[in-house]
């Protein structure tokens, strides 16, 4: 079997295990109402049992063996329908579980990777007779960065939260993301003033400027993504 087969395997495989997922939950409301017609009539031996107890009637050994068997018949309803459901959403996202991961990795990569493009650049400086404060007027692209990390963030629980349908749509977005990614204009600068003391925190070489502040956040929360 060369890879185009490998691949193709997998999407029909996947696209069956979906398919079939799909039908099952169509029966759910004829599963459900059987639950509700039986528990119906748990409720009534129920209250057949509790007058023959409370009596000391003989009449209550058989009315507590049907109603145990009852119970066992209702809960079994749903216990079938949900163990099948839990089985084939499992194999579906065993399915689609490499390409997410690979996705995710990128991304985290891709996120790590953003620092390097921190552009900052003062451009001119305004002194105050009054309080003998300087401001900075700056050019810097933190919010083209922030946009950037937010987006990709945003793509990586879109793609964990397509694990369980098609193969074939996850590729597509997957595909759809990565021209979008690579379409950032993370060079994008924008002009703000700040004070001297933002202006010098913000400055790419200091480990404790906002865009370093904001990288580590990044950090932390990669780290929490890649421990999950």
């Amino acid at each position: 079997m060369d890879i185009k087969q490998f691949f193709d395997s997998q999407l029909h495989e996947n696209a069956r295990l979906v398919s079939e997922l799909a039908e099952l939950q169509k029966t759910w409301p004829a599963v459900e109402a059987e639950y509700n017609r039986l528990d119906k009539e748990c409720v009534e031996l129920a209250a057949k049992l509790a007058p023959a107890q409370a009596a000391g009637s003989p009449t209550a050994f058989p009315i507590t063996a049907a109603l145990k068997k009852m119970r066992l018949t209702r809960d079994g309803v749903k216990s079938v329908y949900q163990h099948k459901r839990n089985q084939l959403l499992l194999a579906i996202e065993s399915s689609t579980a490499e390409a997410i991961q690979e996705f995710h990795n990128a991304c985290l990569d891709r996120v790590k990777d953003l620092g390097r493009f921190y552009r900052f650049e003062k451009l001119e400086i305004s002194h105050s007779v009054f309080t003998d404060s300087k401001t900075f007027k700056i050019r810097y692209n933190g919010p083209a960065l922030r946009r950037a990390q937010e987006r990709i963030f945003a793509a990586i629980r879109e793609v964990h939260e397509m694990s369980h349908g098609l193969l074939s749509d996850l590729r597509r977005r997957i595909e759809q993301y990565e021209n979008e990614f690579s379409s950032f204009k993370l060079n994008a600068m924008e002009i703000v003033e700040v004070s001297e003391s933002q202006a010098f925190l913000m400055a790419p070489q200091k480990t404790d400027s906002p865009a370093m502040a904001k990288l580590s956040e990044l950090s932390a929360r990669v780290n929490a993504l890649e421990r999950n």
